[in-house]
Formats: C-alpha cells, structure tokens, sequence
C-alpha cells in the first residue's frame, strides 16, 4: 500500500511539475518577445549557440564588457517580467 501511495504521489507530483514548467516556459517566450531585437540576438547567441562572451564580442563589435553588461541588462529585464503575475 505504501509503495502504490508513492506512486501515486510520485506521478501527481510530475503532473504539477510538468504544468508548473508548460506555464513558466510559456511567460520565458513572453519575456524574451518582449526584448528588442538586437537583445533577442544576443540571448540566442549566449544560450541557444552556447557562444562564448569573446565570441559573441568579435561577431558584435564590441568588447566583453559590454556583452557582459547587456547580458547583465536583459537578465535583469527577464527577471521583472518572469516576477510580475
């Protein structure tokens, strides 16, 4: 009985989970819309291409501490939009 019980609240735990994780991967895409178009770029290049912030330096122009501050900028951006429900 106790094993079934587990089971049980195993599989609605998951079930929650994967709700939980449907909705705030939906309020990300909103987020990441919501970017300008030049910070959706960047986004995609430090986490979809997994480029390296040298990387994404050279092919922008510009120095590593800048990409690390615009990185920075949009972390910051993301959290408020994610944080507001």
């Amino acid at each position: 009985m106790y094993d079934h019980y587990m089971l049980t609240r195993s599989a609605e735990d998951a079930y929650f989970y994967s709700i939980e994780k449907e909705r705030q991967d939906k309020r990300l895409s909103e987020a990441i819309k919501a970017l300008s178009k030049e910070d959706r770029r960047l986004i995609r290049k430090a986490f979809w291409r997994n480029k390296s912030i040298d990387e994404i330096s050279e092919e922008m122009g510009i120095s590593p501490s800048e990409v690390e501050e615009k990185l920075k900028a949009i972390y910051a951006v993301l959290k408020e939009f994610l944080k507001e429900e």
